[in-house]
């Protein structure tokens, strides 16, 4: 089932922009390859019945994805600036009857102040820490908050090769302050809490940034439909790697 097939349920039952949705999921082509690995682990039960908290969560595509592999078994609090990106969560949210998912469009610290006698096990930064300018302090900040010696993060961030890749116009449009990530930054970044990567993978390869500079540069101009057709080849082919990939994903804290 493609990534961000649930979508098709904002549509009229039948209507072409229904059968579209649910067969080509979400119309974002690196939402279908930056969540592969998240989902991997989904799908090998490591969330099931953890306390899941994402910063950042946008329309709650990882939120939505759980749900649909895990039903129940979680619980998700998703927590985003952009109120209409909480809007779409919560519209969908009562489309799915997923009540085990939580959405808030507040300040991730106001909001950590509410809980703060709540135990959080994993907190979700995708493609967060690119978006802020003195990560070490937030990460810093955030932990103290959470007070969890066992916590884990489970991070993805475009690599240096994203603005190439997607196009400096594109990596500019989305806010991206940082130009991007390596495996060394962010094992420095989360050494200053005491966590050290225990998971990591590369997102992209060739094909993978074939792809998407097609879809968010070269192809711009193309209707998204045609866009998202003409790339599904460059997903299906993609072969992983660390020279030339744009997108990475790591977890920090967990045991070896």
């Amino acid at each position: 089932m493609a990534i961000g097939s649930y979508l098709k349920y904002v549509y009229k039952k039948g209507s072409l922009k229904y059968y579209v949705r649910g067969l080509l999921g979400t119309p974002d082509f690196h939402s279908h390859v930056r969540l592969r690995p998240i989902l991997k682990l989904c799908r090998h039960g490591y969330f099931e019945n953890r306390k899941i908290m994402e910063i950042g969560c946008g329309s709650g595509i990882i939120g939505f994805e759980f749900s649909k592999r895990m039903g129940t078994h979680f619980h998700y609090i998703g927590i985003d600036l952009n109120k209409k990106n909480i809007n779409e969560a919560n519209k969908l949210k009562r489309i799915l009857h997923t009540n085990n998912l939580e959405f808030t469009c507040e300040d991730a610290f106001a909001y950590l102040e509410k809980i703060k006698e709540e135990k959080i096990d994993i907190v979700i930064l995708y493609d967060f820490l690119e978006h802020i300018t003195m990560p070490e302090k937030f990460i810093k900040e955030l932990n103290e908050k959470l007070d969890n010696p066992n916590l884990i993060y489970v991070i993805s961030v475009p690599t240096h090769k994203y603005p190439k890749v997607f196009g400096r116009e594109f990596h500019k449009k989305v806010g991206h302050v940082v130009e991007g990530y390596n495996l060394a930054e962010l094992e420095k970044l989360f050494s200053k809490i005491g966590k050290q990567p225990s998971r990591v993978s590369y997102n992209t390869g060739i094909w993978g940034n074939i792809g998407a500079n097609i879809f968010y540069d070269m192809g711009k101009t193309l209707p998204i439909v045609v866009r998202e057709i003409i790339i599904k080849p460059f997903l299906l082919f993609d072969m992983n790697g660390k020279k030339v990939s744009s997108s990475l994903f790591a977890v920090f804290g967990e045991e070896k």
